[in-house]
């Protein structure tokens, strides 16, 4: 049995991450159950009658919930309090029938408030949200779609058909065991005393998989047996500290035995001096980890999305609104006012630290902060020697001896990076994997030249979505302007999608970094084969390819 699916959404507020939501969750679960309000209705179709119809056999609605939801500043006068509001109707339709409900924050969004909402809606406030990361997009669809079957009974599409497009993340826990964490989870805050995680050995690679590692070990990388790792902390201590896939903790000095704390709910771990470790909590709170003892809350903390600490001992925070902070004492913590826009931080040896912007750009601190990378970037690692490490959006890495000129190092679908007190660098990949290069290994990858023109059109990289050909053609124009010649649009699912085509997914997975320089959001750029995403072929129209 599939998952019938109805995606809630403002197009103005929302659509460039729907466009992606509804291709992955159509991979995951058929593209014919799931709905998407006005482009699944046929014309002359009533709104409220067709919504009503689908609602009665959906078994799962999403509330996708972007920056812009609420629609005004004026809470008296939000579109959402507005009775003829469609989405407040899905919303209120869905709630009254008892469906289940799940909110899906994109763009940064945070959960409305129960002020926020008419009483028609007002428990959607309580209802524990999933939100889709650009920068861990797959990861946080994996989530996703694990939610939907445990809680619709639902059977996702074979691994092979999943398999044309993406992989999804895996959990190592058995299924009472999964269902009791979500459960603390849904709580919103880290739980200590829950007892120790383990780290089982990962399954062998298969398809995609196998490319992946082997792109990874021609760059000199180890895998470890770590499996289901989320986060990775390294730095001026022996320890490794990691974040396991379900908010878990532990540390390892080799990859091969892993001592656990008995802490759960969280997201970042940077590692200190003396064997300890700080944590950033999937509610926004900082904690500490001594090295014997029980984790403890920083209770003067501003709310953080990450954390990193320098080799003398300065912690390096990113609030939730972007901003920087600093503190020595984790008691005073002082605003960074020269920047803000910040997503991620790394520090290293003299004070260095480098930030990563949510707009995916890379800044290194000098006098002030100075633009190292115009865009593509998704995390950063300072070694002790005070090199720079940088992870690209489609998960390779870059190195910089002066943090301007990066060379590429063979590797291949990471998404988190750090670099230990004697040059190793540890990485987690988007499969949960932790992989180790060694100190001293030089192995170094090649940069790719252009796909030739004449070869046949096997791949996409999507980097837009919006209602209209007028609008999608001033993002194709810009592509070409930067370089990408065989920019063009799509018209699918009733979306216009500005992509660039390719001869191979080798040469559209080299491009991806580059095109989400050009997307709006890093979440509007991903790569996609046509077979699989246009299977039934396409057809030219009037300035556009349709998807048949």
């Amino acid at each position: 049995m599939s998952a019938r699916i109805f995606i809630s959404y403002r197009r103005e507020d929302s659509a460039g991450w729907v466009g992606r939501l509804v291709d992955d969750m159509g991979e995951h679960f058929g593209a014919e159950n799931v709905f998407q309000d006005i482009h699944s209705i046929a014309p002359g179709s009533d709104f409220v009658d067709a919504i009503n119809e689908t609602l009665e056999v959906a078994d799962c609605v999403l509330a996708v919930i972007g920056p812009n939801w609420l629609s005004g500043p004026d809470p008296k006068n939000r579109r959402i309090m507005h009775d003829g509001d469609y989405v407040r109707l899905e919303l209120a339709t869905a709630l009254d029938r008892k469906l289940r409900v799940i909110p899906v924050l994109v763009g940064g969004a945070q959960m409305p408030g129960p002020d926020d909402l008419p009483e028609s809606i007002r428990s959607l406030s309580r209802r524990n949200a999933a939100e889709l990361s650009d920068r861990r997009w797959d990861y946080d669809i994996g989530r996703l779609v694990e939610v939907i079957r445990r809680t619709t009974g639902a059977t996702p599409q074979s691994s092979t058909q999943v398999a044309e497009s993406r992989r999804s993340v895996a959990s190592v826990f058995s299924g009472p065991r999964r269902a009791a964490l979500l459960g603390v989870l849904a709580l919103g805050l880290p739980v200590l005393g829950l007892g120790a995680w383990l780290i089982y050995p990962a399954p062998p690679p298969d398809g995609e998989g196998v490319a992946v590692d082997a792109a990874r070990r021609a760059g000199g990388w180890q895998r470890t047996g770590a499996h289901s790792v989320a986060d990775v902390g390294a730095g001026v201590d022996a320890r490794i500290w990691l974040v396991q896939a379900d908010g878990g903790v532990a540390w390892t000095t080799d990859g091969r035995s892993f001592a656990s704390i008995q802490a759960q709910g969280f997201a970042r771990v940077a590692a200190d001096r003396g064997g300890s470790a700080w944590g950033v909590g999937h509610n926004k709170t900082l904690w500490r980890f001594p090295a014997d003892g029980a984790p403890h809350q920083m209770v003067r903390s501003p709310p953080v999305v990450d954390v990193a600490v320098s080799a003398k001992g300065r912690l390096w925070l990113v609030g939730d609104d972007a901003s920087i902070w600093w503190t020595d004492d984790g008691q005073t913590f002082t605003r960074d006012a020269r920047t803000s826009d910040f997503a991620r931080i790394a520090a290293g040896p003299n004070e260095t630290v480098v930030g990563v912007g949510r707009n995916a750009t890379a800044w290194i601190l000098r006098d002030s902060w100075v633009q190292i990378r115009p865009g593509g970037i998704a995390d950063a690692a300072v070694a002790p020697n005070g090199s720079v490490w940088l992870l690209t959006a489609d998960g390779r890495a870059e190195r910089s001896e002066d943090g301007q000129r990066f060379a590429p190092v063979e590797s291949a679908g990471f998404r988190s990076i750090s670099v230990s007190r004697d040059g190793a660098v540890w990485a987690v990949g988007a499969d949960g994997t932790l992989w180790l290069r060694p100190p001293g290994e030089t192995s170094l990858g090649r940069i790719s030249g252009p796909p030739s023109s004449t070869e046949a059109v096997t791949a996409l990289v999507v980097f837009g979505s919006d209602n209209s050909l007028s609008a999608a053609r001033p993002e194709v124009e810009r592509a070409r302007g930067a370089g990408f010649p065989s920019a063009t649009i799509y018209r699918r699912e009733g979306l216009y999608r500005s992509v660039i085509e390719f001869p191979t997914q080798q040469a559209a997975n080299e491009a991806l970094a580059r095109a989400r320089a050009l997307s709006r959001s890093a979440s509007d750029a991903y790569v996609r084969q046509v077979a699989a995403w246009c299977p039934n072929g396409t057809r030219s129209a009037d300035g556009f390819k349709d998807c048949l």
